[in-house]
């Protein structure tokens, strides 16, 4: 072999090794790796190139992504917790300042076809709110605690409900919190077939039963956040007490209201109680008949709604009527009303065995929107 041809080959072969070389020098980003002078994904799985944010990895197992960090708790009477979509980093977001019952929960925002509802448990004759002995913010754990703690929330649509309030199935939730300030926080609700969300309470435990069922209704749209919603819990000893000093009126049939189901409608302006209002229902709107339709006095104090007054034919100063049989159709009342100001027309009804409690609030006349009258 010439010089020069010795000199070609060894050009050759020193070509052919830089090349090799070349190839097995491919740096490749984490979670890949060279193949043929290529980077490509690690896994063959299909979804092994998802790009999952930052403190997730891709879960094969559950093909998703999933947060690498250790799960927390948040202290449900101060804080909620919020999950950062992009790190799956849990923050507990305060309310800030003094914590106590006064201090209303704070009430998360919910995905987009779903509500959240928070707000307070209330005695219904009192007004106030039901709390356990010695109070605490503690989160409920059993009902042997008592007070809020011995009772139990389930959301439904109202439809269903008043149809037949035994069979109704509760709708989903996320999470529901209720402490023994009364307070609750439900999050994350179905929404109902129908526009209106119903909330039902009655005791957590049937044996003893210490309280008739009873509920509330709210009209909802998606992603809504229901805030300092009331839930009137109804005792049976007052339970009693109205059917009692009603005289155990015929229309009962020898039941209580509540067996029977009754109508409660709660007249407010600007948050108080007004006298001299009659209930009125139907379209048109005229008052309902006296002999289903009973008002209180003020035996037991302003505020009370345990003694009804047999022959009072509007609110006393506890702005409260019961209504029985009356089915679901609008209702409203007459009376009491300031100048500019009326009262609005709402969906109720009197529910076989349960109370269900309505708010009419005094609205400014010819407001759309049913806006609260000034």
């Amino acid at each position: 072999m010439t010089f020069a041809r010795f000199v070609s080959a060894l050009f050759v072969i020193a070509s052919v090794l830089l090349l090799a070389g070349c190839q097995e020098a491919v740096l490749c980003g984490l979670g890949t790796i060279e193949r043929n002078g290529v980077c490509e994904p690690a896994e063959n799985s299909a979804n092994s190139s998802v790009a999952c944010g930052l403190g997730t990895y891709f879960d094969h197992g559950s093909q998703t992504c999933v947060s690498n960090h250790i799960p927390m708790a948040c202290d449900p009477g101060s804080t909620i917790p919020v999950v950062d979509s992009a790190t799956g980093v849990t923050t507990c977001v305060g309310a800030g300042g003094a914590v106590n019952c006064a201090t209303p929960l704070i009430c998360p925002t919910p995905a987009a076809d779903k509500v959240s509802v928070c707000g307070r448990i209330v005695d219904v004759a009192s007004g106030q709110p039901v709390e356990t002995d010695g109070v605490r913010t503690n989160a409920c754990q059993d009902a042997s605690t008592g007070g809020p703690c011995a009772l139990g929330l389930a959301f439904f649509d109202v439809a269903t409900f008043i149809a037949d309030p035994d069979t109704a199935q509760p709708a989903a939730v996320e999470s529901l919190h209720i402490d023994e300030c009364g307070r609750f926080r439900a999050s994350n609700v179905d929404l109902p077939d129908s526009p209106f969300l119903g909330i039902g309470i009655d005791d957590r435990d049937p044996s003893p039963d210490r309280h008739v069922r009873s509920g509330v209704a709210f009209a909802v749209a998606p992603g809504q956040t229901l805030e300092r919603v009331r839930v009137y819990a109804v005792d049976r000893d007052t339970d009693r007490a109205w059917t009692t000093s009603a005289g155990n009126p015929a229309v009962l049939g020898g039941k209580t209201f509540g067996d029977k189901g009754v109508y409660l409608a709660l007249f407010r302006d600007r948050g108080r109680p007004v006298a001299g209002v009659r209930i009125t229902s139907g379209e048109p709107l005229t008052e309902t008949d006296p002999a289903n339709t009973f008002y209180f006095s003020s035996a037991d104090g302003t505020d009370q709604i345990r003694t009804v007054a047999a022959s009072s034919q509007a609110t006393g100063a506890n702005g409260a009527g019961l209504l029985l049989n009356s089915p679901l159709k609008n209702h409203s009342g007459s009376g009491g009303e300031r100048a500019n100001c009326s009262w609005p027309v709402v969906q109720g009804a009197s529910i076989s065995g349960a109370v269900f409690v309505q708010e009419q609030h005094m609205i400014a006349s010819h407001s759309r929107q049913k806006r609260v009258c000034p």
